[in-house]
């Protein structure tokens, strides 16, 4: 199997290759929300940008993709509380936990998923993760302009 990843440098410490498959906030080097460059700043409000046909979160203060709409995961900017737009998902294989995670429908587990493929679709987009047991998880995001069709 391919890893993608395999030479990309951790977020949070640059002489480290990432083992993660750069899931920055699943990472043990990972500092505290606080102690993040913006940890301590007043809230702002989040910017949503329209990227591949779906609208993303994206940090004010430093301009990454922020992965939450109640604070960044990289500068740890808190945002203030919005009313966010939503693309249509749908899980399969899998069922989404309280926390924010993949449970396995077949071995009930959620812990290291690992993506293998990614898919690029007319309607809609696939994250596809393989559990350790063998199941296949499927994310599908659906584009906004169909609505999930």
């Amino acid at each position: 199997m391919i890893n993608f990843y395999s030479d990309r440098k951790c977020h949070w410490d640059k002489d480290r290759v990432c083992e993660n498959g750069m899931y920055c906030r699943m990472c043990e080097y990972q500092p505290a929300d606080d102690d993040k460059p913006n940890g301590k700043n007043e809230p702002v409000k989040l910017i949503f940008e329209n990227d591949y046909g779906m609208m993303m979160p994206y940090c004010p203060s430093c301009g990454e993709m922020a992965y939450s709409t109640e604070r960044c995961v990289f500068c740890g900017q808190k945002f203030i509380d919005t009313d966010a737009p939503r693309n249509k998902t749908k899980i399969i294989g899998a069922t989404l936990t309280e926390d924010g995670d993949y449970k396995c429908d077949k071995c009930g587990k959620s812990e290291e998923l690992e993506l293998f493929s990614h898919t690029d679709g007319e309607k809609f987009f696939d994250y596809n993760y393989r559990c350790k047991c063998g199941n296949k998880i499927t994310v599908r995001t659906f584009l906004n302009k169909f609505e999930g069709a």
